[in-house]
């Protein structure tokens, strides 16, 4: 994210919401489970771009950046 914000200053901010632990596999706490439900978390990382465009998932740092980055000019251009 601090890419991001690098590469597109004055255009990119972010927020994060941090879990603790892991949800999606064993061992999830019931505070856990709870939070990803009321966001309807299905995937970490859980990206939103100005509440409209979902991206979830990354298999690398590199991948994230580049669907984030498709995402942030898609949505400059209109």
């Amino acid at each position: 994210m601090q890419q991001m914000e690098s590469e597109f200053a004055g255009q990119f901010i972010h927020v994060d919401t941090h879990v603790s632990g892991d949800l999606w596999t064993s061992g999830t706490t019931s505070e856990l489970s709870a939070r990803g439900s009321r966001y309807g978390v299905s995937g970490i990382p859980d990206v939103w771009f100005d509440g409209t465009t979902r991206v979830t998932g990354a298999g690398s740092c590199a991948s994230a950046a580049s669907s984030y980055r498709t995402r942030n000019q898609q949505h400059h251009q209109h």
